[in-house]
């Protein structure tokens, strides 16, 4: 498997792994408060909580894997002056730094509001950072995508289609 496609597999299980989180995020705060007994789906609060602090783990795995896969770009990147890259690499620079930045404070906030409410039910400030800055890389990660859509597309067309539509033709890997 090529380094092209070896990326597209990894970043589409990313994807999905963070709509997972996101989902299950937003129904541990909006949907299920705190101290109650709510159930969804049939799942009550407990299995929503682990199945978010799994996905938010995989996220965190999957990023390092990520990021280690594209430490020659990283490198690269390091050793010349953010004045001297185009305004959409400096901008992808900058992004890539932030939500990096970002999901780390995330999980940091999100372990310690575990940690803290030790099993139980307590709103902390360490749960409001946790939300506060999932927002922020909601926003980072949106943007990072953004940044990177036209590989995105043709990336999509060229590995899913070859997978799963009929005899379509391969374009050559770049």
């Amino acid at each position: 498997m090529k380094q092209n496609e070896r990326n597209f597999w990894l970043d589409s299980s990313l994807f999905i792994i963070f709509l997972s989180t996101i989902f299950t995020g937003f129904l541990l705060w909006i949907l299920i408060p705190h101290q109650t007994a709510v159930v969804i789906l049939g799942l009550n609060r407990d299995f929503w909580r682990s199945a978010h602090i799994c996905s938010g783990l995989a996220i965190a795995v999957g990023n390092i894997v990520h990021i280690i896969w594209h430490r020659d770009w990283f490198k690269a990147l390091r050793k010349r002056p953010i004045a001297s890259l185009s305004p959409k690499l400096r901008a992808n620079r900058v992004i890539d730094r932030l939500i990096w930045m970002i999901f780390l404070a995330t999980g940091v906030f999100g372990a310690l509001a575990w940690i803290l409410s030790a099993g139980g039910s307590i709103v902390s400030i360490s749960s409001r950072l946790h939300v506060a800055f999932a927002m922020a890389w909601l926003v980072g990660i949106t943007i990072h995508l953004a940044l990177h859509k036209k590989w995105i597309m043709s990336t999509t067309r060229r590995f899913l289609w070859v997978s799963i539509g009929p005899s379509a033709p391969r374009t050559p890997s770049l």
